[in-house]
């Protein structure tokens, strides 16, 4: 198969003149996916059938109009199930490494010993049991963390989590974990999870 450009009209454009755009289109690639751009331009859509977001969450671009629309809308799930894992676990490391501080020092051309932690043996609780935080408890447990996770509903034995508490129960268990991972999706349900409660359980 070639470009698309060789089997279809493609306009390339920005939000400032996605109105003119998307006139006639019938689909739009949505790279931007903080954009509000297409709820703006929403009447102009006149042919629009399917909406693509370069993201795993789409909770920026479901505005009521698309809601109730036929508009198909697709994500890119399963696309950045192992980036974000590698960069959680990139995250937990510099943590414990204190990488920030190395930076410094060999940015001052200075040697300074110092002593830092280890990872295995540490806890952490992944907020979000779908391909992202799956990803990312078997990247953590690889390193040898203890790795929980919160979901909807507690369970047990999961092959990924080992435990699942109920995340309406976070703040509970927010106390058990070294780290407190959250890879959600942002929903009404999930909006405020982390609230005042749950801060001040976490070490």
């Amino acid at each position: 198969m070639g470009p698309v450009e060789d089997r279809a009209e493609v306009r390339y454009t920005d939000a400032a003149n996605l109105g003119k755009a998307v006139e006639g289109a019938d689909a739009v690639f949505l790279w931007d996916f903080f954009s509000t751009a297409l709820r703006d331009v929403w009447p102009q859509a006149d042919r629009l059938r399917w909406v693509h977001v370069a993201a795993a969450g789409v909770d920026t671009l479901l505005f009521e109009e698309l809601r109730s629309s036929s508009v198909v809308v697709t994500n890119a799930r399963g696309v950045f199930d192992r980036p974000i894992a590698e960069y959680v676990l990139g995250a937990v490391l510099a943590h414990a490494k204190d990488s920030r501080r190395s930076l410094e020092l060999q940015h001052a051309r200075r040697w300074q010993h110092r002593e830092t932690t280890l990872v295995a043996g540490t806890t952490a609780l992944v907020v979000g049991t779908g391909a992202i935080g799956r990803e990312t408890a078997r990247l953590l447990r690889a390193v040898g963390m203890e790795v929980r996770g919160a979901g909807r509903r507690a369970r047990a034995a999961d092959p990924d989590f080992g435990t699942v508490v109920a995340s309406a129960d976070l703040a509970e268990h927010a106390g058990w974990a070294d780290h407190l991972v959250v890879v959600a999706p942002l929903t009404p349900a999930t909006r405020g999870l982390v609230d005042r409660t749950v801060l001040a359980a976490m070490k």
